[in-house]
C-alpha cells in the first residue's frame, strides 16, 4: 500500500504543489546558485519547505489561485537570506543566522588575533580560557578601592606595589621572571614583594587564594 495521498485525497495546497514542484525546484536552485556548495542542499530544503507554508497558508485565507511559484520562491528564497528557518529562528543569539544578518554580531573563528586589556595581540581562544582576571563588580571595587587603601596603610614600597598591580591586572600574574625582567630585580626579590603582599592583604582579612 502506498502511503502517498493520491490527488482526490490530497488538499489543494498540497495538490497545487505537487503540480509546480519541477518549476519550483528549478527556479529555487537558480535563486541559490551563490550559495556555498556546503550549505546549499540545506538551503533548498529551507526554501521548498516554505514554498508549501505558503501555499497552505494560501489556502487557508482562499487566495491560493492568486499566488505563483515564481514569486513564491523569491519571497523564500528573502527568508532563507534574513536567517529567517522553517523550524524557527531568533536575532537574538550570538549564532542565529538572523542575528548574523542583521549586523548584531560576527562569528570569527578561536584562532583569531585580538588585543588583549593592555592591548596586546592574543589568538581569541586564549582570551576567552584565560579566567585568571576577575572583572566582577565586587573584584572591581576591590581593586579600585580597597586595595590601594590597604597599601597605602601599610606602607608598601613603590616596587611591590608595581609587584601587586602585575598581579591583579596583568596576564603574567604569577610569572615573577618577567616581572623581575620589567622591575630589574631579581625573581627572588619578585618572591619577597609577594610575600610582604600577602601579609599586608592578610592583616586586612584579605587572604590571598
Amino acid at each position: 500500500m502506498s502511503a502517498i495521498p493520491s490527488l482526490a485525497q490530497q488538499s489543494p495546497a498540497h495538490t497545487w504543489f505537487m503540480q509546480n514542484l519541477t518549476e519550483i525546484q528549478s527556479r529555487s536552485r537558480a535563486c541559490l546558485s551563490r550559495v556555498p556548495s556546503r550549505f546549499r542542499d540545506d538551503a533548498m530544503a529551507e526554501v521548498i519547505a516554505n514554498v508549501f507554508k505558503a501555499s497552505v497558508s494560501a489556502q487557508r485565507r482562499g487566495v491560493l489561485a492568486r499566488i505563483t511559484p515564481f514569486r513564491c520562491v523569491l519571497y523564500a528564497v528573502k527568508q532563507y537570506h534574513q536567517g529567517r528557518r522553517m523550524a524557527g529562528y531568533t536575532s537574538t543569539d550570538v549564532m542565529s543566522e538572523a542575528a548574523q544578518a542583521k549586523g548584531r554580531c560576527t562569528v570569527v573563528p578561536l584562532s583569531t588575533i585580538v588585543p588583549d586589556e593592555n592591548k596586546r595581540p592574543m589568538p581569541l581562544s586564549e582570551t576567552l580560557a584565560d579566567q585568571r582576571q576577575d572583572n566582577s563588580p565586587p573584584e572591581q571595587v576591590r581593586r579600585n578601592m580597597d586595595y590601594p587603601e590597604i597599601l597605602e596603610r601599610e606602607q608598601v614600597g613603590y616596587k611591590a606595589r608595581r609587584v601587586f598591580a602585575h598581579l591583579t591586572e596583568d596576564r603574567t600574574l604569577g610569572c615573577g621572571m618577567a616581572i623581575a625582567r620589567e622591575l630589574r630585580v631579581s625573581p627572588g626579590r619578585i618572591c619577597q614583594f609577594k610575600q610582604q603582599l600577602a601579609q599586608a592583604l592578610a592583616r586586612h582579612d584579605y587572604a590571598t587564594a
